[in-house]
């Protein structure tokens, strides 16, 4: 017998994410060989493995062993980039298998592609987060000892193909209001870098993220309005927090300030999000530049001001005992 031939799922306009996210899936759970070797490229250290997940709570691929989990975010077009999807997945894991090891993986058409999405997941000891091009992939699928050769090598190929067909050049500049607020979350950032106790602020796009015992974020988008020559600006505006994934010194008193808002589901104007169980409040915000600069401004340094404050009680509360 020759071998499957997987045209039928992966050529031609059947090749989806979701399609190659199967065919990953499909190497990772049937091929030692295959498994070895992928866990071998991203320097994930070998593990048994007892399952490989397609599309639970949203992530693409989940692998899973004895207190150990690999997350893997499958692309194959950039334009499909999601700012903060694979920290966010590291985080809900961490959150709902406490101790356990999380990897992360971005798996896209080009490793510079998922380098900052790679930088955010702040892994604790012992974790991997690592960007990987699919073309670094061909080689692993060749010569496979324990699986269908035809299979492995021919849908590997039908992947490039297709990142090769929508592997299409952005041309799109950033203009106007956006440009605007990209250049707003920059100059927030630099203010506020010396306030706050917090490991790193991150501006990208429109939105700035906040990196300590708990992660805070601002999320900023653009209205549509037509040119009528007015310069304020409407914004819809999300913020949002939850528990950072690595041990800190302040992780164990966030924790005890935040665990019974998430239990509540609400907290001020935040509600939980039950997919990825962040807390979020969502309004809108209207101005000109250096009016809305400092309202968005006052949005975030007021939620991190609370929540560190919050923590620090929780930490006094504790030593007081």
């Amino acid at each position: 017998m020759a071998g499957v031939d997987p045209r039928h799922f992966l050529a031609g306009g059947m090749c989806r994410e979701e399609a190659t996210s199967a065919f990953l899936a499909t190497l990772l759970h049937q091929s030692v060989d295959f498994q070895e070797r992928f866990f071998r490229l991203c320097g994930i250290p070998s593990f048994t493995v007892t399952d490989v997940i397609v599309e639970q709570e949203q992530r693409d691929v989940t692998v899973v062993g004895a207190n150990t989990f690999v997350i893997i975010e499958n692309k194959i077009a950039s334009g499909s980039k999601k700012d903060g999807q694979l920290v966010g997945y590291y985080l809900r894991v961490k959150s709902q298998d406490e101790g356990s090891r999380v990897h992360s993986v971005y798996l896209s058409p080009t490793r510079e592609l998922g380098k900052s999405e790679v930088e955010r997941v702040h892994t604790e000891s012992g974790e991997i987060a690592v960007s990987v091009a699919w073309e670094k992939l061909q080689p692993l699928c060749d010569k496979l000892s324990d699986f269908d050769n035809l299979f492995a090598e021919t849908g590997v190929l039908h992947v490039l193909d297709a990142i090769r067909r929508r592997r299409i050049r952005s041309t799109r500049q950033l203009e106007g209001d956006e440009l605007v607020l990209r250049n707003m979350m920059r100059s927030i950032a630099s203010k506020l870098t010396a306030d706050h106790p917090i490991r790193k602020l991150d501006p990208y796009g429109c939105q700035l993220w906040a990196f300590g015992p708990i992660t805070v974020v601002i999320k900023c988008e653009t209205a549509q309005r037509e040119d009528d020559g007015s310069p304020e600006i409407d914004t819809s505006v999300q913020l949002l927090f939850n528990l950072e994934g690595p041990n800190s010194e302040d992780k164990v008193y966030a924790k005890n300030w935040i665990t019974p808002i998430k239990k509540k589901g609400k907290w001020e104007s935040f509600e939980i999000d039950e997919q990825n169980r962040w807390m979020v409040s969502r309004f809108s915000r209207s101005g000109e530049e250096a009016q809305l600069e400092e309202l968005l401004m006052a949005d975030f340094n007021k939620l991190v001001t609370t929540i560190y404050d919050g923590i620090a009680r929780e930490k006094a509360n504790a030593v007081g005992r």
